[in-house]
């Protein structure tokens, strides 16, 4: 059974049902087939994608942590100056 089979058959019947598409992959035509796997290609490469931008996200979340830190410090270093 491909991955797609797999992903095709977990997909509610009502779905596939309403759109006009078979229950079972294997029943799908030609066409059908080319646009199933070409969504379900694209659906992993978004997933991918939002994976990479959700950790890009939570680095640059640290990032601004540390420098809130290290402007607090510089603050703190310039008030003691001004003292």
């Amino acid at each position: 059974m491909s991955s797609h089979e797999q992903q095709y058959g977990e997909t509610p019947w009502r779905v596939k049902e309403d759109a006009g598409f078979p229950a079972n992959y294997y029943e799908l035509s030609y066409e059908q087939r080319v646009l199933v796997d070409l969504l379900l290609d694209k659906s992993v490469e978004m997933s991918d994608t939002i994976t990479k931008l959700e950790e890009e996200i939570e680095l640059g979340d640290k990032l601004i942590n540390q420098l809130e830190g290290k402007i607090e410090d510089l603050e703190n270093q310039l008030e003691k100056k001004s003292d």
